[in-house]
């Protein structure tokens, strides 16, 4: 199994947009291999965080930053880490900066608002990656292959044991026979669900996988982390190959697309124009391991997705909790438009599906327009759903909706509730600040890595942990769960919100009816599906130049500030 070490980016800039459009373009558009690993928004935090900036490859700093001028940064963080390239983004009150940057050691100087396209490429000028060069990949050195191998191992995977604090609470509150029955059932279901999927993929399904940014950390000894920061990345740069000035769209056609392939955008980005009437196509698998309000979540993301996102997506919500599935109470009944036909009468005709026939099977939620696959709970029928029903439906839904949600259960048994993940664009866990939901949630991932190294497709980069309910005074603490679920990068924190189980149980959305969670929620959808349509960073803002007359007198205007 391949591993692509991505190039580390770390910002620091005092616009918050900047930040968060950087880490979304990035996120969303993964194939670029660039990893979008931390901010900062002024000189103190960014010297405050330099655990993290000293891992990146490159950093961009704003040359004007709210406490001192962005190039006074350069000289500590050539310190710290002298390897890393150093890029300084100027505004037009800044341009005096831009000499003052090079003579302290900055590799590149970009002027604001920065197109995407330019931004990547540069990124790759920096680096010495040519993107045009299709061999690049094949240039490395035996020796980096070599340490590549020990930093990623192919076939042993780290599992690590719950901290002090969980292993105490399970050895106290649960029987030993107990725990041990519990631990060989879940080795033989893991087994079992690793064993349905074919051991041989192609490497063209293989290499559709590569996804998204802030993944699941593979686990490495800091010996090796020490050193792998000092190596350059393994990268394979996009396809560049028959690009032409008629053919500058981002994306190809869907029609052209292969089976669940992450599109080959071109790579040339310099306006908004380039992206317009081209939206994204993904398809989100939503999981836990046992009740932790995913399917809340879920329903709540796709309504966020519907409102906020510039694109408009066309969206199906898939419920794969075939035993008790619940998508359907999550909404008001009287909004809906039901349906004729039901999963189970699809599958009877699996090989000659068609649009009118999926239509058939689609509930309506008319307020929105958001589609759900009509999922009846049906115990006898549920083992029917195998994965060449799921792939042959997930093909024929992508061709008809630009953002496909599935509603996973935990039952680990189902193809229904494993097979999505594989084939999936983003995967999200969903677990809680409890230690029942953290362990399991645990053994969850070790069933994710025991499936990537089973189907031979990269699962864990596109895998992201959201921590749902969290109270604010904890009963565990943040980084007591990420040590137990396999380093896991925890990339949303859900607080807990009383309105959300108000709201859910009168039908209503917290995205329509604002509470604490609501903008939590909101980036979390964010992350689902991109909102804006804009692929420029740091646009600058118009200001008028022209001044304002007053016909009033000296003490007209005295009066009207006492006034005030």
């Amino acid at each position: 199994m391949e591993f692509v070490q991505k190039i580390k980016l770390y910002v620091v800039d005092f616009e918050k947009t900047t930040i968060r459009r950087t880490d979304e373009l990035f996120n969303n558009y993964p194939e670029y291999n660039i990893k979008f690993i931390g901010s900062s928004h002024n000189y103190s935090s960014c010297l405050n965080d330099y655990s993290r900036w000293m891992e990146a490859d490159v950093i961009l700093i704003s040359a004007f930053l709210s406490d001192m001028m962005g190039t006074e940064l350069i000289q500590p963080i050539r310190l710290k880490n002298p390897n890393a390239k150093i890029i300084i983004t100027l505004k037009s009150n800044t341009l005096n900066q831009g000499e003052e940057a090079v003579k302290k050691g900055a590799d590149k100087i970009l002027t604001k608002p920065i197109a995407f396209g330019e931004l990547v490429s540069n990124i790759y000028e920096v680096m010495g990656i040519d993107p045009n060069d299709n061999n690049f990949s094949d240039n490395s050195s035996e020796e980096d292959e070599e340490q590549e191998d020990n930093l990623f191992p192919k076939q042993e995977f780290y599992t690590p044991q719950a901290p002090d604090m969980v292993s105490n609470y399970l050895n106290k509150h649960m029987p030993d026979d107990e725990d041990e029955d519990e631990d060989d059932e879940f080795v033989a279901n893991e087994n079992n669900a690793a064993n349905s999927f074919p051991q041989s993929v192609d490497q063209s399904s293989h290499n559709s996988q590569q996804s998204n940014s802030q993944p699941f950390q593979t686990f490495v000894s800091s010996n090796q982390q020490q050193h792998s920061s000092m190596a350059p990345p393994t990268f394979t740069p996009p396809s560049l190959d028959s690009i032409n000035e008629d053919d500058q769209k981002f994306s190809i056609p869907r029609e052209k697309e292969q089976l669940f392939e992450t599109p080959k955008h071109k790579f040339q980005i310099q306006n908004d124009d380039d992206f317009q009437g081209n939206k994204p196509n993904h398809l989100v698998v939503f999981s836990s391991a046992m009740s932790s309000g995913k399917t809340t979540l879920l329903t709540n993301v796709a309504i966020a997705v519907h409102r906020f996102s510039q694109y408009k997506p066309k969206i199906c919500i898939v419920d794969f909790n075939l035993l008790f599935p619940s998508v359907q109470l999550k909404y008001n009944q009287t909004d809906f438009t039901l349906a004729k036909k039901n999963i189970y009468e699809l599958i009877e005709d699996i090989e000659d599906l068609s649009d009118d026939l999926v239509n058939q099977a689609l509930i309506e939620h008319e307020p929105t327009g958001i589609k759900i696959l009509n999922t009846p709970r049906n115990v006898l029928r549920a083992t029917e759903i195998n994965n060449f029903i799921i792939e042959k439906l997930f093909t024929h839904l992508r061709s008809m909706f630009d953002l496909i949600l599935v509603d996973t259960s935990s039952n680990i048994e189902l193809p229904s509730n494993t097979y999505p993940i594989v084939i999936s664009d983003k995967n999200f866990i969903i677990t809680e600040p409890e230690v029942t939901s953290v362990v399991h949630t645990q053994r969850l991932c070790s069933l994710i890595r025991t499936l990537e190294s089973s189907t031979g497709r990269n699962i864990l980069n596109k895998t992201h942990l959201v921590l749902n309910k969290q109270k604010s005074k904890p009963l565990i603490e943040i980084e007591d769960i990420k040590s137990t679920i396999a380093h896991g990068d925890i990339r949303f924190i859900i607080p807990e919100d009383a309105k959300i189980l108000e709201h859910g149980n009168n039908a209503l959305s917290v995205i329509d009816y604002p509470s604490v969670s609501t903008k939590y929620i909101k980036e979390l959808a964010r992350a689902v599906y991109p909102f804006d349509m804009s692929f420029t960073i740091g646009k600058e803002k118009k200001v008028s130049t022209e001044k304002k007359h007053s016909n009033k007198g000296f003490l007209d205007n005295l009066i009207g500030k006492i006034k005030r």
